[in-house]
């Protein structure tokens, strides 16, 4: 029995050690083309504005082997403003690839900060990774192209 134990130790050990060589990060840059609804807004009693944004959006990815390029996803963001515009937005995303695989991540900032990838299936199953965005306004305010760089490990 103590050598079965062994034997099934190693051969686990090796699977795992076989799959961290496997795993391949990826550094990411790219931009989103998106449209946000009107948001719904709502007036706080100390002087903030409560807002609920939801948009989708089309990434497309300007470095090689970029996994969202062309991936489509739907988000929702919380946010709060001040009286001079000010704030911060917490939001998540949740969409898929042209290989069909699922993907969601999280995001803070108001004309910039921060993404991080929760999880997804097929590529991006144990998935992680994530880095910085910056907003770029355009003419239309319910549009928006924000620009965005970071890494994934992909198991």
């Amino acid at each position: 029995m103590r050598y079965l134990f062994a034997a099934v130790a190693v051969i686990y050990g090796g699977l795992m050690l076989n799959a961290s060589a496997n795993a391949e990060t990826l550094d990411l840059v790219g931009f989103n083309s998106q449209i946000s609804e009107p948001p719904v807004s709502v007036e706080l009693p100390n002087g903030l504005t409560y807002l609920t944004v939801v948009s989708k959006q089309v990434h497309f990815g300007r470095s090689a082997n970029n996994p969202f390029d062309r991936a489509i996803s739907s988000c929702i963001a919380g946010c709060t403003v001040d009286s001079s515009g000010g704030g911060n937005c917490l939001g998540s995303c949740s969409g898929y690839d042209v290989d069909g695989d699922v993907f969601s991540f999280t995001w803070d900032g108001m004309t910039g900060g921060t993404w991080t990838l929760v999880d997804g299936s097929g590529k991006y199953n144990g998935a992680t990774g994530g880095g910085e965005w910056t907003g770029v306004p355009t003419s239309d305010a319910s549009t928006s192209l924000p620009e965005w760089t970071g890494t994934i490990t992909l198991k």
